[in-house]
């Protein structure tokens, strides 16, 4: 199961959320849920349970990036209450800062901002450092997002930080990636209004990503585009731009599509 979790996280990184989905549903179906819901119980029962709400949240994403929010909200709520019967505090942590990524994007601001805190508190004391670092760094792009202020989204970003370092210390397979990190850090200082912070931390990341990562780096290629506009840099917005278009052609993502068709919108504007 976590093979084919790393599988679908790897096509979805690549290509979008579509390209896998079809064969992550059907492994679901018909071997995931079984086994999930077999009178078995101790650790390896509960294991089970864990890997499967790691695979429920994948699925979950791969419908957010088809702007499928109701099938994707479901997905993330049946990811917590696997983990939930599992009694795991990370992996219930990981489904609600699933749930809170999501509101944030629509626009709910002051659910996301509940849904990171609540995913915060679930946290035990020892917490893999990845795994608190994935979670802060929500905290941190919610706070912002909500308050407009630096001082808890900063102190949340400081936090997250930490761990990454942590975490990349002491190996292991919970590791927050950097490229994730500085990614999230952009969309703090973007909240924030401090433009040329976002604009470096956006760079770092798509410096640090592996070149197969299409749709992540198209994501963060349309963000970087609409962030040289909000600084006047025409020329660098319209060499986002150019970049993204090289691999448009990978990709499968409505979500990106939309975010592709806002961007030329404003190019229009500017007079084409």
């Amino acid at each position: 199961m976590r093979e084919m979790t790393a599988f679908g996280a790897r096509h979805y990184d690549g290509y979008g959320g579509a390209i896998a989905r079809g064969l992550l549903l059907g492994y679901l179906r018909d071997h995931v849920l079984p086994w999930a819901k077999s009178p078995a119980g101790g650790p390896r029962h509960r294991e089970l349970l864990v890997a499967a709400a790691q695979l429920v949240r994948l699925v979950g994403r791969t419908y957010t990036d088809d702007n499928r929010h109701g099938e994707a909200q479901r997905h993330y709520r049946l990811a917590y209450q696997l983990a939930a019967e599992a009694q795991d505090g990370p992996a219930q942590a990981m489904a609600l800062r699933d749930q809170s990524t999501q509101a944030g994007a629509l626009g709910h601001q002051a659910y996301a901002a509940r849904l990171a805190d609540a995913a915060a508190e679930h946290l035990p004391p020892d917490a893999a450092p990845g795994v608190r670092a994935f979670v802060l760094a929500q905290q941190a792009v919610a706070a912002a997002r909500l308050l407009g202020r630096s001082g808890p989204a900063l102190k949340h970003l400081e936090g997250a930080q930490h761990w990454a370092g942590r975490a990349a210390a002491e190996g292991g397979p919970h590791r927050y990636p950097e490229p994730a990190l500085l990614y999230q850090a952009a969309q703090v200082h973007r909240s924030l209004r401090a433009t040329e912070l976002s604009l470096s931390y956006l760079r770092a990341s798509l410096r640090a990503r592996p070149p197969g990562e299409h749709r992540t780096i198209g994501v963060s290629l349309l963000q970087l585009a609409h962030l040289e506009l909000d600084s006047g840099n025409i020329h660098q917005a319209r060499r986002a731009y150019a970049n993204f278009r090289e691999r448009q052609d990978a990709l499968r993502s409505p979500a990106t599509a939309l975010q592709l068709s806002r961007l030329e919108g404003r190019f229009a504007r500017l007079g084409g």
